[in-house]
């Protein structure tokens, strides 16, 4: 491919910077389905489950994973605010089967979903920044997914 290939597919760099997110994007929401997170077993493991695959996707993508969060918060609906929004359905749906079997406070499903997304984000950031030793990540993500289910608990 000639150094010239991406600007014909993509005129203005942010359209290649999009479609670099929208494939992240895509990719997560791809590493969350493959583990197991539908009713069978345990909701806190099914929890700890989808955050591990958050982790492992955003500590391999470090890069990506920074294009993933600037991108996303577009001011109207865009293509990767769409494969943002698929990407991260299946916790959602877990937050939201949370509520309903009253796991989980009721109340709106997006503010518990920051809470989860800050803690288990900001997780990723401090070992993809050389705070957190890498090796530390498995039981952090544990301890943090039973702090937030204990505190968003009825």
């Amino acid at each position: 491919m000639s150094h010239a290939a991406p600007r014909r597919h993509f005129p203005e760099r942010q359209d290649l910077l999009d479609a670099l997110a929208e494939d992240g994007f895509r990719r997560l929401g791809e590493a969350i389905r493959r583990v197991d997170t539908d009713e069978r077993g345990d909701f806190t493991t099914r929890v700890r489950r989808a955050t591990s695959a958050f982790v492992s996707f955003a500590t391999e993508n470090p890069a990506l994973m920074e294009l993933m969060n600037v991108t996303k918060h577009q001011p109207k609906k865009t293509e990767v605010t769409l494969a943002a929004e698929r990407a991260f359905q299946p916790l959602v749906d877990l937050i939201h089967e949370g509520q309903d079997k009253h796991i989980l406070q009721p109340g709106p499903y997006e503010e518990l979903g920051i809470i989860l997304y800050s803690t288990i984000n900001g997780l990723t950031a401090l070992v993809n920044n050389g705070f957190v030793d890498p090796e530390r990540l498995e039981d952090l993500t544990a301890v943090a997914v039973r702090q937030f289910l204990r505190g968003a608990a009825p």
